[in-house]
């Protein structure tokens, strides 16, 4: 499979007509340079009727002995991939058929063990804008990891530095639920320390607004608990930093944990407010809303952070301390200006590209 330089894997779990439009927005693509993983989490649906239809040689599918959820199935389209990256995709979304040869010439060139760019919606019309074009291994490209959107769609790995197997046997040691939605960040988080990230400014994958879907999610929650419960948000992290701690170097966990602190607090706390209040949201993913407080959520959340404290990171408790300081008075501060904002704009033209905005000014993305 040395010949394959791109594995696109769709994850699959039945919605057989956004399954064949995804396909479709590959299959255009002439070369024989690409191959099409489709991962059936043991759908009701035929898939297997579905992608033989194409009676296209590039088209694999597999199909799991059991129903594993989202997490474990990413990571079994990812043990089938047999080019030199694999770009993943769910199956609501797509790529744009442009973007085909811009990605596999991208696959030929440089030290990049991680590539994305800009993403439309459905419409059409920009939803993810990237204008830097590069991170550097290490320390860049850890913080940039934290700064870039994270979704399971749109990224494409170096598969020479992913192990889907050693990621599985994290997730069950851990005892990581279907539910546990971490995967992704798991994966982008060991390409960091890997390799160079390489944004692209050209439109890549369209990316379909969750916020418009009319469907019930495939990936939510169980007994009516959001997705993006806070409780679900503390186990991410911690799964997330203890991850961290097995694949990066002393000196480079310390400055990821208190990045991540920042980053999972605001979903525990501002985030989780927006989603919790929006309707769109609650019945896509089948949740009921529920009382929330962000300065209880905050309290809990700092309690959550200071168990992690550890004095082989090689910072003092006071020093600890007052980095932890800083990251909830940004919470408190910058992050409720921010959600002043998106609450303010949710559901209107201006929220994503409020969004752009905010990222261009304070991250330079």
């Amino acid at each position: 499979m040395d010949d394959i330089a791109i594995s696109f894997c769709i994850t699959v779990y039945n919605q057989s007509d956004m399954v064949k439009r995804c396909i479709d927005s590959i299959v255009a693509y002439p070369g024989n340079d690409i191959e099409i993983i489709v991962s059936d989490d043991r759908s009701t649906e035929d898939i297997r009727k579905l992608a033989d239809s194409y009676r296209d040689s590039r088209i694999r599918y597999f199909v799991n002995d059991r129903n594993e959820g989202h997490d474990r199935n990413i990571l079994r389209a990812l043990s089938h991939a047999g080019g030199k990256y694999a770009f993943l995709l769910r199956s609501r979304d797509r790529i744009l058929a442009d973007a085909v040869p811009l990605m596999v010439r991208e696959a030929g060139t440089g030290n990049w063990s991680y590539i994305t760019g800009t993403a439309l919606n459905q419409d059409g019309a920009v939803k993810i804008r990237y204008t830097r074009e590069s991170f550097a291994q290490g320390a860049e490209a850890l913080q940039a990891n934290y700064d870039l959107f994270i979704h399971p769609s749109g990224n494409m790995y170096r598969m020479k530095d992913v192990d889907p197997e050693a990621l599985r046997r994290f997730l069950d040691e851990e005892e990581v639920p279907r539910n546990g939605f971490i995967v992704h960040s798991l994966i982008r988080l060991q390409l960091a320390a890997a390799g160079d990230f390489r944004l692209i400014r050209e439109p890549v994958w369209v990316y379909a607004d969750t916020e418009e879907a009319k469907d019930l999610a495939v990936n939510r929650s169980t007994e009516g608990v959001s997705v993006y419960d806070p409780s679900l948000i503390e186990k991410r992290y911690l799964y997330e930093m203890e991850w961290a701690r097995r694949i990066l170097p002393p000196e480079q966990y310390y400055p990821v944990m208190k990045t991540a602190a920042a980053l999972y607090l605001d979903l525990a706390t501002w985030g989780f407010k927006l989603t919790n209040g929006d309707k769109r949201v609650r019945q896509h993913y089948d949740f009921r809303k529920v009382r929330f407080s962000v300065r209880e959520e905050r309290k809990r959340f700092r309690e959550l952070c200071d168990s992690l404290f550890d004095e082989k990171d090689g910072v003092s408790r006071e020093t600890f301390r007052a980095d932890m300081d800083a990251v909830f008075r940004k919470n408190r501060t910058k992050d409720a200006v921010k959600y002043a904002v998106r609450a303010a704009t949710n559901g209107t033209p201006l929220y994503h590209m409020a969004a752009r905005i905010y990222k261009k000014v304070f991250k330079g993305l």
